[in-house]
């Protein structure tokens, strides 16, 4: 086989195994944007989470303030109606 030739195959295959690494690194790509995109998703609905149970803890604690006046009302006017 002349040395043109045995040039040409190597070329080839170089050129088969940069657009096989091509590939492959599309494919890694498409991988880590997928990941990328659920990780903001759920640090998304995590926010989502966070905001309402701040909300529900900030209602129980007006709930319970607003008992203990109550509460404490009620015990003054027993006291000073005696």
């Amino acid at each position: 086989m002349n040395h043109f030739l045995l040039e040409k195959r190597n070329s080839q295959k170089t050129l088969s195994a940069a657009a096989r690494e091509k590939r492959e690194a599309g494919k890694h790509e498409m991988m880590l944007e997928n990941r990328l995109a659920m990780l903001q998703t759920e640090e998304f609905n995590n926010f989502k989470k966070i905001e309402e149970t701040k909300k529900k803890a900030l209602e129980t604690y007006l709930r319970k303030k607003q008992a203990k006046e109550h509460y404490d009302a009620v015990i003054l006017s027993n006291t000073t109606s005696r």
